[in-house]
């Protein structure tokens, strides 16, 4: 079955939302100068809540500042992964030892970044949150990791061919499931999760 993560998450009840309609994982983008941008004095209310529904929350990096050690990723980033979406070198694995997902521009930062130490590789678009995806062909010859994501310009509409025809082991969106930039829409997500189960039943 795949895995579905709804990301850019900024209040309890996004990620209430995500939980009620079947999301596999939660994320929160603690990346300054973000529309989705999360402050610190808000994470631990997204934490509590993704402990209370009981679902995975991702702490979504890009080019933030090096904690020294895995106390200070911790506190600083909290989550139960984290995602680097930007600069981050592969020492960043051995500072913060939590699962991690390495994201990546389309095929091309997969070839880059191949031997990243991360549990996930998550293609997106080489504009992350624009909600413009890249190009699919370009997968189709490309022997990709067991378990990648896929990203970039998903949407409750076009996620379905996406599943059949890329089978990634899992889904991330974030604009897409919005009624606004940053804003998450309940109706959106529900829908988009509903489209991610039935493809699997089709597929």
């Amino acid at each position: 079955m795949t895995k579905v993560k709804i990301c850019g998450c900024r209040t309890p009840a996004d990620i209430q939302h995500a939980s009620e309609a079947g999301a596999d994982f939660v994320g929160m983008v603690v990346a300054p100068n973000t529309t989705r941008f999360v402050p610190a004095e808000d994470r631990l209310s997204l934490v509590a809540a993704a402990r209370e529904s009981g679902i995975p929350l991702v702490c979504v990096l890009r080019n933030n500042q090096k904690p020294s050690g895995p106390m200070e990723a911790q506190d600083w980033y909290p989550g139960d992964m984290v995602q680097w979406h930007g600069q981050e070198g592969p020492e960043w694995a051995s500072i913060d030892p939590r699962p991690s997902i390495r994201a990546v521009s389309g095929v091309n930062g997969l070839i880059e970044d191949a031997n990243f130490p991360c549990q996930h590789f998550l293609l997106d678009h080489d504009q992350p949150g624009s909600g413009q995806p890249f190009d699919w062909n370009s997968l189709q010859q490309t022997k990709l990791p067991k378990e990648w994501i896929l990203a970039g310009g998903l949407h409750p509409l076009n996620v379905d061919q996406a599943v059949r025809r890329l089978r990634p082991w899992a889904v991330d969106v974030s604009s897409g499931v919005e009624s606004s930039p940053g804003v998450k829409c309940g109706e959106k997500i529900r829908a988009f999760v509903a489209a991610v189960r039935q493809a699997d039943r089709q597929s």
